[in-house]
């Protein structure tokens, strides 16, 4: 995982925090694991905060907030930690979403950025490629 890459990008892009829904593919290579209807937000600055539903029980290394409504919760700490503009992989946020996420914050589009990111691979990405084909 190339988080502090990631951060620094954001940072030259001067966005103040990147934010992936639980169906977008980079919020798995952020986090870890799958874990349905939540959220990550990553700061420009700072560790990543997880935000999941309060039945699902996982064990992650990131800070995790237990939300009781979603947007209300991101809300509040967004303005705690005065994030203006929010970057989001717009192929998988929906309309909706993006229309809460605008009350919140500006929304800029993270575009290619996260995928061109994880093109190269780095040595533990590697490791964990030739253990998995060594397994299949």
């Amino acid at each position: 995982m190339k988080l502090k890459e990631f951060q620094k990008i954001l940072v030259e892009k001067k966005i103040n925090a990147g934010l992936f829904l639980s169906v977008d593919p980079s919020f798995f290579y952020f986090v870890g694991q799958k874990i349905e209807n939540s959220m990550v937000l990553i700061p420009s600055k700072g560790k990543p905060i997880l935000f999941v539903n309060k039945l699902e029980h996982v064990k992650v290394k990131i800070k995790k907030v237990i939300f009781k409504e979603p947007y209300k919760d991101l809300k509040k700490l967004v303005s705690a930690k005065k994030i203006e503009s929010i970057g989001v992989n717009e192929g998988y946020i929906s309309i909706k979403h993006k229309k809460e996420l605008s009350k919140i914050a500006k929304i800029k589009s993270l575009g290619t950025i996260v995928g061109e990111l994880r093109l190269i691979k780095t040595k533990k990405e590697i490791a964990r490629i030739r253990k998995a084909c060594s397994l299949t």
